[in-house]
């Protein structure tokens, strides 16, 4: 699975690539999960809340924008789920 996203800056006519990445590249919650728990001093998630990330950016910097467009791309099926 492909995930790709673009990004219209402010004041621009054409969308920009911003990010693009297989799926499998993002750490599985499981995973996630795993790493911390090696890294608390008492092992205790009770009430934990983790915040991750996603795919890198491919510009040189963030863009912010108040327009944004995502898609994950099956190629092997032949199926896009666009938002």
């Amino acid at each position: 699975l492909l995930i790709q996203s673009w990004t219209k800056p402010t004041d621009a006519y054409e969308w920009v690539l911003y990010q693009k990445a297989l799926l499998g590249t993002i750490i599985s919650p499981v995973d996630i999960i795993d790493l911390v728990k090696t890294r608390l001093k008492n092992g205790d998630t009770d009430g934990l809340v983790i915040f991750s990330g996603t795919v890198p950016v491919m510009t040189d910097e963030m863009i912010y924008s108040s327009a944004f467009r995502a898609e994950l791309t099956d190629s092997r099926l032949g199926r896009t789920l666009i938002c």
